[in-house]
């Protein structure tokens, strides 16, 4: 028999709110076969409702909750009524599928940091030959970066100097704009989830959530 609960008001452009209750939906729903959720988005409108079995949307196993990146270990989707938010966990943080939040890296299973990053996990390594293009890992993930204009990456002081370089004369030319594809082009071998040969490249305008504190025992 189908079991109904109330849940209060929710302030549809809180992202930090929607996802700690939407968090507390897919424990509940989980928890209680048969059980619906009355969710009123906005006073005087009509609820929501979340019941079982769950509906499932792109990158969404349930319409509300908390759920893991299909190939990164850095990001994870928040769900709202079936829609699917993008989200980054910050500070070197991956998201564990057990806890659903952020987590220290070696409280989360299969995810690794890649060997590029090994001697400074939020340091520069350079590209090949490139004069303009390198390496800047965060949180021990690499990603792409370009130097400014009229700049060159320096080998040895691994940052981006005014020409001419040991390695690098004058640049006569602005290089172009680097776009998606031309990234993937340069895609070193990566490590997603589960020690596969795919990993993540950190994304642009993520709102992250709250993160856990390390424990201090």
């Amino acid at each position: 028999m189908s079991r109904n609960l109330e849940v209060p008001p929710v302030n549809m452009e809180d992202i930090e709110l929607q996802a700690t209750v939407a968090s507390v939906l897919q424990l509940l729903v989980a928890t209680y076969p048969g059980i619906q959720l009355l969710v009123a988005t906005v006073p005087g409108t009509t609820p929501l409702i979340v019941t079982d079995p769950p509906l499932s949307t792109e990158h969404c196993d349930w319409l509300y909750g908390i759920f893991g990146h299909e190939t990164s270990c850095t990001r994870y989707w928040t769900c709202w009524n079936g829609t699917a938010t993008e989200q980054l966990c910050i500070g070197g943080l991956l998201y564990n599928e057990v806890t659903h939040s952020c987590d220290w890296p070696e409280n989360v299973e299969g995810c690794q940091k890649h060997p590029l990053c090994n001697e400074d996990a939020n340091g520069n390594v350079p590209l090949g030959k490139s004069c303009n293009r390198y390496w800047q890992c965060q949180g021990g993930y690499p990603r792409l970066q370009r130097c400014p204009a009229q700049l060159v990456f320096d080998r040895r002081s691994l940052r981006c100097v005014v020409p001419p370089t040991e390695d690098c004369e004058v640049l006569t030319t602005q290089a172009p704009p680097l776009d998606e594809d031309e990234e993937g082009e340069q895609n070193i071998p990566q490590r997603g989830r589960g020690g596969g040969e795919e990993a993540p490249n950190l994304p642009l305008g993520a709102v992250p959530l709250p993160v856990k504190s390390r424990s201090r025992n």
